[in-house]
């Protein structure tokens, strides 16, 4: 198996270049791994393999499209790039479902991003960002949107112009009426 690295050249030093595209990578199940039981982390990790069990942390999880995951899991963020993903979710931050993914679990995160082309059985909850509650006794009102209404004055002289104008557009109606119905116009 060959490892390929990439490198980019800054002020005449070379330094290495992030592939992933979500920073460095503390720990990684690669494909043909298999893991039972519970893992818990700080930062990125990413799994390619297969995991049972049960997952926490506050950083970041990332399936590749090898991973074979069955598990209970509660994380800052989740990245499924493919591969098989059953149990249950619970993601902070958010959850991003990228094709071929197939997942059949529940998913419970504030924001949730589903790419063309993966499976997904499930329920999704999606919380929102603050609830506030109100005591009925407490001097704080909630305050309701309520569509834009027209003072009564507004609406009385706006009336009285679309009457106006009601009238006149119906006396020219009438009279280009009684035009074409008259036998004795001229052409």
């Amino acid at each position: 198996m060959w490892l390929t690295a990439a490198f980019s050249i800054s002020h005449g030093t070379m330094q290495p270049k992030d592939l992933t595209g979500f920073g460095e990578i503390h720990a990684l199940l690669g494909r043909g791994t298999e893991f039972e039981g519970k893992l818990t982390f700080d930062g990125r990790v990413r799994i390619d393999g297969t995991f049972r069990g049960e997952i926490w942390s506050d950083g970041m999880l990332v399936f590749g499209d090898g991973a074979k995951i069955d598990a209970k899991i509660e994380v800052g963020t989740l990245i499924v790039r493919g591969g098989e993903l059953r149990g249950e979710v619970k993601a902070t931050e958010l959850v991003e479902l990228h094709a071929p993914a197939r997942v059949l679990c529940d998913i419970h995160a504030p924001q949730l991003f589903i790419d063309k082309g993966v499976h997904f059985e499930g329920n999704c909850t999606m919380p929102d960002a603050e609830i506030h509650e109100i005591d009925e006794g407490s001097e704080e009102q909630a305050i309701e949107a309520k569509p834009e209404t027209k003072t009564d004055s507004e609406t009385d002289s706006d009336s009285d112009s679309d009457s106006e104008t009601d009238s006149e557009s119906e006396s020219e109606s009438e009279s280009e009426s009684e035009t074409d119905s008259d036998p004795n116009r001229e052409p």
